[in-house]
């Protein structure tokens, strides 16, 4: 499905970062239990992890130690933005364009690798550990580094296992990760641990910048309900994209990040299926339940119209979810218009067989969003990773 074209693709490469490697030591002996795939031939990425969990429990006791009052005393001044939509439809490309307006903070990649004790630790780890942060993203050309943009799901995954990015773990047993979609079908007291690890992420982020949230995850599309009985005032802006594109770009993300965070060796025999399920999954959870989020706190945006366009979509954006003022953000992206068209996006090999499965499944998604049947596979991919 999609292969990547073999001239122009490196192997994928996460460097010394890994998923896991955030976690404390209750909750990687709790992701043990459940019995990930686990291979030899991947020990070197495995041997490093029950270290790394003793110095997160750790670090995380004196976190509490140091920071309970705070955090516990933090009330965000507004309800965050959540950026949402499917993976691969652009959210990555908004959450960077937004994270530059003065007015917004945003979750770095330290702070939800190590979300148990990013305030204590985040300045100087960061000073010692910038050489291990490769330079992209193994799934695409976005660049990286420990104070980038990154989703809140990261570290809802390591501080409650009650995530779809489990997937990771189980690469080809999706039904592992069946009731985390969309948390409805949880145990109350599940729910009320995700809830808590949210506030409490949220409350971390307040301590560490006053300033309004804007958070992106692609999972947060199925959890509207949820994060509105959090955050009664927040905001959703939702990007959307030809689904073929999401579809083969979303194939190619499925396995990159399966291979480089797996803890055994994955076959992905399912992965279009797969892909396929989640993307009608988050369709129908999406266009149900949006209809719960009040006037006003909803904006849709079409990412070939943000690609074209970025400050002026984005300006339309502001307006309609009464963000403030765009002025400063517009003064700081018009520069940066030039280098944003000319962004080289991955490119794959066409496969019309599989494009025309991709819309015999997806049809009401072209429908909805005004797309046209493909005639053949483009090869343009976004710079999102959701």
């Amino acid at each position: 499905m999609g292969a990547a074209k073999k001239a122009s693709k490196p192997k994928p490469n996460q460097g010394f970062i890994l998923v896991w490697g955030g976690m404390t030591l209750w909750m990687f002996l709790r992701l043990l239990s459940m019995g990930p795939p686990i291979s030899v031939r991947r020990t070197l990425r495995i041997l490093p992890l029950p270290f790394l969990a003793a110095y997160n429990s750790c670090m995380a006791l004196v976190e509490k130690l140091l920071f309970t009052r705070k955090i516990r005393n933090a009330e965000p001044a507004k309800g965050p933005l959540f950026i949402i939509g499917h993976w691969r439809s652009g959210t990555t490309l908004l959450h960077d364009l937004i994270a530059q307006d003065p007015q917004f903070a945003y979750p770095n990649l330290y702070q939800v690798m190590f979300p148990h004790h990013f305030l204590t630790t985040e300045n100087l780890a960061v000073k010692l550990t910038s050489w291990m942060v490769p330079e992209s993203r193994p799934m695409d050309n976005v660049t990286l580094r420990w104070s980038s943009t990154q989703e809140d799901e990261i570290a809802l995954m390591l501080m409650t296992l009650l995530s779809p990015y489990l997937i990771m773990a189980f690469p080809d047993h999706p039904e592992m990760v069946e009731k985390t979609w969309d948390l409805n079908s949880v145990s109350p007291a599940e729910l009320a641990k995700w809830k808590q690890a949210m506030q409490l992420f949220v409350k971390k982020m307040t301590v560490r910048d006053a300033r309004q949230l804007v958070l992106k995850s692609p999972t947060h599309t199925m959890k509207i309900p949820h994060l509105l009985d959090l955050f009664p005032d927040a905001r959703f802006l939702y990007i959307y994209r030809n689904p073929a594109n999401v579809i083969r770009s979303g194939v190619h993300l499925r396995r990159t990040i399966c291979e480089t965070n797996s803890l055994g060796i994955p076959k992905l025999d399912t992965v279009l299926d797969d892909v396929l399920d989640t993307y009608e999954r988050c369709f129908n959870r999406y266009h149900e339940d949006s209809q719960q989020i009040p006037k006003g706190q909803l904006h849709e945006v079409r990412f070939e119209d943000l690609e074209q366009d970025p400050v002026g979509e984005l300006e339309k954006a502001y307006a309609g979810l009464s963000l403030g003022d765009f002025a400063p953000l517009k003064a700081l992206l018009e520069p940066q218009v030039p280098k944003l068209l000319s962004y080289k996006k991955n490119s794959f090999d066409e496969n019309p067989q599989e494009t025309a499965a991709i819309y015999e499944r997806l049809r009401f998604a072209f429908d909805q969003y005004q797309y046209p049947a493909p005639a053949s596979p483009t090869e343009n991919d976004p710079p999102a990773n959701g």
